[in-house]
């Protein structure tokens, strides 16, 4: 049986169909999600091993890189000391010189007086001057005359010591004695202009008996000596207690204790005599004496 179709069916079908149309297209267009394979992991295939005479050893190059090496973290041991050279065995020194200064010995050299080491102090008749030596002069008519050159360096008479000095006297003495001294004094005793006490050794010409050595202020005529130009030599030594003098190979001993206070070094000449208690009085004469090649030692603690 034929169905028979009006016009009024018509749209809504059309309707339908639109409707389905669009659905279809949009499933179209929507994306669509695969699933990713599962494939099955392929069996190990088992390679046959070598036999251990076949096996041939396989150096694998070392893969180059630049990248730094990481450090492990692992605490370094400080560096070892370093292993000091083989010291050979020191060879024995000798002691050094105990010098006081090493402005000594003093040739004086030259024709001026060096005042940074001497000053100097004259009584009476004379001079005092250099000509490559101390050259000291003076003349008396019945009076005392000394000129002296000493150290403005103190020396201390408490240590051992020792001081030598070319020594050169002449002299035409009339009365008393013409004498070339070396000598330890106070400068209140120098600036007195007297004689000292102790600490010299005297060199004199006498006009009774001649050329003597002495250690102390005395009317005996003291110990005669050979010659008038020679080395001179004053020492002393407080352990022992006892203060030499000594030229022309003749030597005086005296006893002597250890001194504290300021002393200098002097060389002096002049002319005096001894009178009554052993009083200082004046003499008569002239007289030349020249010292030179002054050395000074003086021990160190």
């Amino acid at each position: 049986m034929l169905m028979k179709f009006t016009r009024s069916c018509y749209f809504p079908m059309l309707v339908i169909i639109g409707i389905l149309l669009i659905s279809s297209c949009a499933q179209r267009e929507q994306p669509v999600e695969t699933q990713p394979s599962q494939e099955e992991p392929l069996a190990e295939v088992e390679q046959p091993q070598p036999s251990p005479e076949e096996a041939v050893p396989v150096s694998t190059p070392p893969e180059e890189s630049n990248k730094t090496p990481e450090t492990p973290n692992v605490p370094v041991p400080p560096p070892a000391a370093p292993t000091p050279p083989p010291v050979a065995a020191a060879e024995p020194k000798l002691p050094e010189p105990k010098l006081v200064s090493s402005a000594y010995p003093d040739s004086f050299e030259g024709t001026y007086i060096n005042t940074e080491k001497y000053s100097t102090k004259v009584v009476g008749q004379g001079s005092i001057a250099q000509d490559n030596a101390i050259i000291i002069t003076g003349n008396a008519a019945n009076e005392v005359v000394w000129n002296i050159l000493y150290t403005n360096q103190n020396i201390d008479l408490a240590k051992d010591f020792t001081i030598t000095a070319d020594i050169d006297l002449t002299a035409d003495v009339k009365r008393g004695n013409a004498a070339a001294i070396i000598s330890l004094e106070t400068l209140d005793g120098i600036s007195k202009g007297k004689m000292p006490e102790r600490n010299y050794c005297e060199l004199s010409i006498n006009s009774n008996y001649g050329a003597i050595l002495r250690t102390r202020k005395s009317a005996k005529p003291g110990i005669g000596v050979p010659t008038t130009a020679g080395k001179m030599l004053v020492s002393f030594n407080p352990l022992k207690e006892e203060f030499i003098c000594s030229f022309g190979g003749v030597e005086l001993v005296d006893r002597e204790f250890p001194q504290y206070g300021k002393f200098v070094l002097a060389l002096r000449s002049g002319i005096y005599d001894i009178g009554g208690a052993e009083k200082e009085i004046g003499g008569s004469g002239s007289f030349t004496a020249k010292f030179d090649n002054l050395d000074l030692i003086v021990k160190k603690d």
